[in-house]
């Protein structure tokens, strides 16, 4: 029995030890979002205002999909990385964070954003906004 309770609460510390990061970028993402809100909330022209504030509720959700993949990748690379850390395979987990960071800036980011900048007219169409 206290066994199986050493095994719950190593589970549980894991559990939490990986998910609180993955919770503060989230919170952090959205605070970048409500401060940008804030900053535009101090301008007086109401045109402007009102184009400023629609610009960034539209990059947010354009953001919030890069993010996404992003993460994702991530999280799918974390897994691969503790099982190398188990094995403590230095060599293999070099070459996984490498790759991830290659993958996350040279083969998503970097190419959304070129796609994004040269269809944004369409994505904010998709989006369901007006130019």
């Amino acid at each position: 029995m206290a066994v199986l309770k050493r095994i719950n609460k190593t589970i549980v510390t894991n559990l939490l030890n990986t998910s609180i990061p993955t919770i503060i970028a989230f919170l952090l993402s959205d605070v970048f979002t409500i401060v940008d809100t804030i900053l535009i909330g101090a301008i007086k022209n109401e045109s402007i205002y009102a184009a400023s504030l629609s610009a960034i509720n539209i990059s947010a959700r354009v953001l919030l999909f890069i993010s996404a993949i992003s993460r994702g990748i991530n999280v799918s690379s974390s897994t691969i990385l503790s099982r190398y850390l188990a094995t403590n395979d230095k060599e293999k987990i070099q070459s996984t964070l490498i790759h991830t960071i290659i993958l996350n800036v040279f083969v998503i980011s970097l190419p959304l954003v070129i796609i994004c900048l040269i269809f944004a007219k369409p994505i904010i169409l998709f989006i369901g906004n007006d130019p």
